[in-house]
């Protein structure tokens, strides 16, 4: 135990006197939270702001280096601001100052956001450059200025150069269209697949989107080498996939109700690293257009004309950090050929030691199914850089309220009275559910992962089952099933070294079950709580 110590402090001592490179990657950070995350993990660097103005400004740089100032230049990126050193004090200024700020969003034809685009105010008598700013990955700019009624030019390579007037602080989305450039004496060919160390990315085409209705159809259409498609989606070498969405797990209705013009990209990962996949091995991530707001209405109907059909809709609504999902269904079969005749071989022991062998046939003359399944769900999603809270309500009833079955039982030999006999079941299901994900990414590479579930379901059941010469025989169900749990996981990152993963997991189950009919009986089952760590 004691020499198990004194490596877990060794180990601590190398990690701790690693943390002192700066190695960050920021994700549409607002720049001054980006360089106090930096003033936080190094005490020893002394920095000052000089104006508020910063807070406009975002930055998504990857750094990595062992130089301060190179770290803080690096985190500053394409944003309008300098770094100046005096002697051992790093200053940092906004270039513009003024007391509004002119907000906005550039986007291309496609809707996509222009990225990295130099947006300049310009002064309405001369075109006199008043100050600038460069959009963010999102698109977004938020330039300080003192003045009033501007004009913005915007400019990115790929796109022609766009002005406006600026009437209003708040200007809202302004197009660039995209400007073809002529390229020189060069052979480009498109690849729609990209590996990686990590992932393979795959780009879905507009083709492929159109004639897709599922995710699960845009995959088969994609024929991603990795997968297998079949009634599920597994590996090649038929492994279980996990699938998510914008790293979120996805349930069957999200993937049903997708839609499929937002795919922007598909991820595959064989054992990621990332802690919001959970440990899972195998995992397929869609990545879908974000929006600041709006929303779809969705609907399917398939009919094979002939015993089923089914309706399901779905709807979503995005408003920044929210999402609301609502989703639901009806399925309705009326069969007369559910059926098949079947063939019973008996061998029962006689008296004297032989064996006496026949067969009881059973042959269908008429059968009737019907069958109604009605759900619907509801899910609420609030998703920022660092927080990820899922929560999903889902409610079903499921309904055989007849199936029929009658016939002729004939043997052979016929050493047995041929009959007739009829069957009848009726049964429903009821469940409500309910699952949440919730993601807490904390400092230093630390993350909390929390899956809880609840499930209740009552299942009733009746048949009853009857030959001519002989008495009825009823047979009746009733179950109560509750199930809960809860996954409580903490993942500490340690670069390239590896992980610590730390598990605390719990489960309830009780089954209340009640026979009635020709015999009767009342059951009980119970999981008691119970701790599971890893």
């Amino acid at each position: 135990m004691t020499r198990l110590i004194i490596f877990l402090a060794a180990m601590t001592t190398v990690f701790m006197a690693d943390a002192e490179t700066f190695s960050y990657r920021f994700n549409a950070t607002p720049l001054p939270n980006a360089v106090q995350k930096i003033m936080e993990d190094h005490p020893d660097l002394e920095v000052n702001f000089i104006y508020d103005e910063l807070e406009n400004y975002k930055t998504s740089a990857i750094v990595k280096t062992d130089n301060p100032y190179e770290a803080l230049r690096q985190t500053i990126g394409l944003n309008p601001v300098t770094i100046v050193k005096s002697r051992d004090v790093y200053y940092i200024e906004a270039l513009q100052h003024g007391k509004y700020v002119y907000t906005g969003r550039a986007i291309g034809s496609d809707n996509e956001p222009v990225v990295a685009a130099t947006v300049m105010l310009l002064a309405p008598k001369d075109s006199t450059v008043l100050t600038y700013g460069i959009t963010d990955n999102a698109g977004c700019f938020s330039i300080p200025c003192d003045r009033k009624g501007v004009i913005a030019k915007l400019s990115c390579l790929g796109y022609k150069t766009t002005y406006k007037n600026f009437e209003s602080f708040n200007v809202g989305s302004i197009l660039m269209p995209e400007q073809a450039i002529e390229l020189g004496q060069v052979t480009v060919e498109a690849d729609n697949s990209y590996l990686y160390s990590d992932k393979s990315v795959y780009l879905p085409t507009s083709r492929q989107k159109n004639a897709s209705q599922t995710a699960q159809d845009l995959i088969m259409r994609m024929a991603i080498p990795q997968l297998r498609i079949g009634n599920e989606i597994k590996t090649i070498t038929g492994q279980p996939v996990d699938i998510f969405i914008d790293f979120v797990p996805a349930s069957a209705a999200d993937l049903e109700g997708m839609r499929m013009a937002d795919v922007k990209r598909i991820e595959y990962y064989d054992f990621p690293t990332d802690p919001r996949f959970q440990g899972k091995p195998h995992v397929i991530n869609f990545l879908l257009q974000k929006y600041e707001y709006g929303g779809y209405v969705k609907g399917v109907y398939y009919d094979n004309f002939v015993m089923s059909r089914q309706l399901t809709g779905f709807a979503k609504v995005q408003y920044k950090k929210m999402t609301f999902d609502w989703g639901g269904g009806a399925f309705g079969m009326d069969s007369k050929n559910n059926y098949e005749n079947s063939v019973e071989a008996f061998r029962l022991p006689q008296p004297d030691g032989s064996i006496k062998e026949f067969e009881r046939n059973s042959t269908v003359d008429y059968s009737k199914l019907i069958r109604r399944d009605y759900w619907t769900s509801f899910k609420a999603l609030y998703k920022s850089d660092k927080t990820t809270l899922s929560n999903m309500i889902s409610v079903d009833i499921d309904r055989s309220p007849k199936q029929v079955t009658e016939g002729r039982l004939t043997y052979t030999p016929e050493d047995f009275e041929s009959t007739e006999f009829s069957s009848l079941s009726r049964n429903k299901v009821k469940s409500i559910i309910y699952n949440g994900y919730w993601y807490f990414g904390l400092p230093n590479g630390n993350s909390i992962t929390f899956n809880p579930q609840y499930a209740f379901t009552q299942t009733n059941q009746f048949s009853s089952y009857q030959e001519k010469t002989t008495e009825t025989i009823l047979n009746g169900a009733k179950d109560n099933s509750h199930q809960a749990s809860g996954d409580l996981s903490f993942v500490h990152s340690f670069g390239k070294v590896g992980t610590l993963k730390a598990m605390l997991q719990g489960r309830f189950l009780q089954n209340r079950t009640s026979y009635s009919g020709s015999s009767t009986l009342s059951q009980i089952r119970l999981l008691l709580p119970d701790l599971v760590r890893a």
